[in-house]
């Protein structure tokens, strides 16, 4: 969706107050060390044993983050994965369900989703919108069935304007009724700050202008707090509004949301090649030099004083963990399928459902001309029927 002008003006305002060049300070950073106070190493050596549960995993995470080491072990990409999972399109639409445009959001907890206040600014906007999980590619490169549910913002719908986020209740089952919300888990949001430090590498997982889902590694430095906001390079585009930024642990470190755009001497917008950007165009453009989010542990604030003691924002504050939930592919294959097409089945798996129908195509032969070659029995366990089971088949 587009950005409003005056969610722009207000990141503009406080970029403004940083007094700081993203430029500059990213040149200043570098790629490590990072410097910590010893107090700041404790804190974080205390949440990185908190995440990991084991003290030498927590010594050479920390570690790492100081130096300024990418290397990871080979399960951050499962991890991050599973973490996507929560994460959907947005699909805006009216009363009349009119398609407004797009935004990214994420599950936070049993039947909850976070994004912007400037992407559902009053339950009303919410009401016909559509959350669609699974819009992706899979590894094969194909697309994956996107499954959508629907909001339920007459059963929870808070937002707040300043920090620019709302929550909203999901429907517990998909527009179709195969699915369940909670096999999509959700993203724990903790409330401690300083998960990660100016220096270090976020990672957005995003719906850019609507399109499927998409993460940006490694190239997002933090580069500066300033009070409930922070800063940090990144390539975001509209519709990537809602996203979550996460920390090397995939912790949720912020919510993305504005930016700051390059202008010229006469205050003109920019485009990437030195254009000057016009609303005609399309939003990913735009030369933005340096994005805002808001900052989780500003939320989690928030809400504990505004609307902690409501029941369905409660395991969310208690930061409840979503249930275990592996993935494992079922394919139900029919043990003896009658012959000639009598019956069809479905065959299901992650990327989807397929409906199988045999069927028999007949085919002119004359016996006398087109010689067999004789089977080859198929050895099998002393008094199985294995090599009957292959003459079946054979037969076919």
């Amino acid at each position: 969706m587009l950005i409003k002008p005056s969610l722009i003006a207000g990141s503009e305002r406080r970029f403004k107050q940083a007094e700081f060049s993203p430029e500059a300070l990213n040149r200043k950073l570098g790629d490590g060390p990072i410097e910590m106070t010893v107090e700041k190493m404790r804190l974080r050596q205390r949440q990185l044993l908190a995440e990991t549960q084991d003290v030498e995993k927590a010594e050479i995470g920390l570690e790492r983050i100081i130096q300024g080491n990418d290397l990871d072990s080979i399960n951050y990409l499962a991890k991050g994965t599973a973490a996507s999972r929560s994460i959907c399109r947005i699909q805006l639409r009216d009363l009349k369900s009119n398609l407004l445009g797009y935004g990214s959001g994420f599950l936070i907890g049993p039947g909850l989703l976070l994004t912007n206040h400037h992407v559902f600014g009053k339950p009303a906007e919410a009401a016909n919108s559509i959350a669609d999980f699974n819009y992706e590619l899979d590894v094969s490169g194909q697309e994956r069935v996107p499954v959508r549910f629907g909001f339920e913002p007459g059963k929870f719908f808070y937002t707040n304007d300043r920090l620019d986020f709302s929550i909203v209740a999901v429907a517990p089952t998909s527009l179709s009724g195969g699915e369940e919300l909670e096999d999509w888990g959700w993203l724990p949001l903790s409330g401690a700050p300083g998960k990660a430090d100016p220096g270090e590498y976020l990672t957005i997982v995003q719906h850019p202008s609507g399109q499927m889902k998409q993460v940006c590694v490694r190239e997002n430095k933090l580069l500066k707090y300033v009070g409930d906001f922070l800063w940090y390079n990144t390539d975001t585009t509209a519709g990537s509004s809602g996203s979550p930024a996460f920390n090397r642990f995939w912790q949720v470190v912020a919510l993305h949301h504005s930016g700051v755009p390059r202008k010229d001497a006469q205050g003109r917008t920019l485009t990437k090649d030195g254009k000057v950007w016009k609303s005609s165009m399309d939003e990913s453009s735009i030369d933005w030099i340096a994005n805002e989010g808001i900052r989780i542990s500003a939320i989690v604030a928030d809400l504990k004083v505004a609307v902690g003691s409501h029941p369905l924002i409660k395991p969310v504050l208690d930061e409840e963990e979503p249930p275990n939930r592996q993935e494992i592919e079922k394919v139900r294959a029919p043990v003896a399928a009658p012959a000639y097409g009598a019956n069809i089945w479905v065959e299901q798996s992650l990327d989807g459902a397929a409906l199988v129908v045999p069927i028999r195509v007949p085919l002119p032969m004359f016996r006398k001309d087109i010689p067999f070659a004789p089977l080859v029995p198929v050895p099998g366990p002393a008094g199985g029927n294995a090599g009957t089971q292959n003459g079946r088949y054979a037969e076919r």
